[in-house]
């Protein structure tokens, strides 16, 4: 080694191991997308609200939510409650996967649903968040009934399950993908025709009575006549 370099080493030695020292500090705070984020942890997605409506044909109070994978899927849901979520028959609809909240059946109006637009995927789950809306004291309100349901357009993931939760973190609605082999739910239909009663049976007048035969009466045998006397001689 030449003459003077050891001694210029020694000198560059200490500043270079406390610029690495404060590189290494500060990576350690670094978040890297992809890299640091641990498998099944939440994932930001956002959604999109498309339509709501007053009255989804909800037949329970309970607040629901129902996956959907595309637009087919959505028709022969609403198909089904009688409604109409697509604003108009062939309407630019974005593509799937969908979601209808409903708030539940209600007997008057004044209900709402706010969907927030942040969502959460953890897992193969995907977490929204809802505010539900109930009308004030003394606030006034349509006599009918009413059942809110808001639909909303979905990120694409690996999910297959969905959750709603208000902004206090309680859950009010999930959505489980079928079991395999499980019946599948009925879907209302048309009412079956009460078939007619049957006729009554035509009235069978009886055959007549057929005449009963009786035995003859027994002529009881004819007594001898008496022998006419014979003359004497």
């Amino acid at each position: 080694m030449r003459p003077g370099f050891a001694s210029r080493f020694h000198h560059l030695a200490a500043p270079l191991a406390a610029v690495a020292a404060v590189l290494m500090a500060g990576c350690a705070g670094v978040s890297i997308p992809g890299l640091n984020r641990l498998p099944g942890g939440d994932d930001n997605a956002e959604v999109s609200e498309i339509r709501r409506l007053v009255s989804c044909g909800a037949t329970s109070d309970a607040a629901v939510v129902t996956l959907l994978a595309d637009e087919a899927a959505l028709s022969i849901w609403q198909a089904a409650r009688g409604i109409n979520l697509i604003a108009a028959p062939g309407a630019a609809l974005p593509p799937g996967p969908f979601a209808v909240v409903e708030h539940g059946a209600r007997a008057t109006g004044g209900y709402g649903l706010l969907i927030s637009r942040l969502a959460y995927q953890h897992g193969r789950e995907l977490r929204l968040t809802a505010s539900f809306l109930s009308p004030k004291t003394g606030e006034v309100r349509s006599d009918g009934p009413t059942s809110p349901c808001v639909l909303v357009k979905l990120p694409s993931g690996n999910y297959d399950r969905v959750s709603v939760v208000d902004p206090s973190g309680k859950r009010r609605a999930q959505y489980l993908p079928p079991v395999p082999g499980a019946p599948a739910a009925a879907v209302p239909s048309a009412a079956a025709p009460v078939p007619a009663p049957a006729a009554p049976p035509a009235a069978v007048e009886p055959a007549p009575a057929a005449p009963i035969e009786t035995a003859p009466a027994e002529t009881p045998p004819a007594e001898p006549a008496p022998a006419a006397p014979v003359p004497a001689p």
